[in-house]
């Protein structure tokens, strides 16, 4: 409640300050039986979230998390279908489905593509729980793969880099200059297929 009726209309305050169109924010992690009524109740958060975003000219996207209300794909559009706000959308984090134990395929971007208006970048590696987030390139996410999907669905304008890591300048460098490297490939790839 103090979040909805305190945080959150700050953030909002400050995003518009800063001309910012979009609010991102996590959802509701699944506590005790994830019975009907606490799903009830993250709904109604989610709607009243978005009720804000929306007076305010913004769109709220709710980023997946393993053990969230959204995570999974199918869970993902399930919620948000229901809840069905204009101003609700989902900031999609292939690496957060990786880190939670599942694949992330083609099709799960194909399933969420009515809902994606933005998309973290960062790389996971599994062999240091304390400190699983490297520099893209490092770990084993395939954003080669996975920036095809989200050029090809032309979903987004942009994609974010979300560093996530320690040494947070040099690394955020690094996965920057990774990221140039493989949109440039993905555009002279699609440039070879026009010829």
């Amino acid at each position: 409640a103090t979040q909805l009726a305190d945080t959150l209309p700050r953030t909002i305050e400050m995003a518009a300050r800063f001309e910012c169109p979009l609010v991102i924010v996590f959802g509701f992690e699944k506590i005790g039986d994830e019975g009907r009524s606490e799903r009830l109740l993250a709904q109604r958060a989610f709607a009243a979230a978005a009720e804000q975003a929306a007076a305010a000219g913004m769109i709220m996207a709710i980023e997946n998390e393993p053990g969230f209300w959204v995570d999974g794909p199918d869970e993902t559009l399930e919620i948000l279908g229901e809840i069905g706000h204009p101003s609700l959308k989902l900031n999609w984090d292939p690496a957060n489905r990786v880190w939670g134990g599942d694949d992330v395929t083609r099709q799960d971007l194909e399933k969420l593509r009515e809902h994606v208006v933005n998309v973290h970048v960062k790389d996971y590696d599994p062999r240091d729980a304390k400190a699983p987030w490297v520099a893209v390139g490092s770990g084993i996410m395939n954003w080669g793969e996975i920036l095809r999907w989200v050029a090809a669905a032309d979903l987004v304008g942009h994609v974010t880099l979300e560093t996530h890591c320690a040494e947070g300048v040099e690394n955020s460098r690094k996965s920057h200059q990774r990221i140039v490297e493989l949109l440039a490939d993905i555009q002279v790839g699609d440039h070879d297929e026009e010829d």
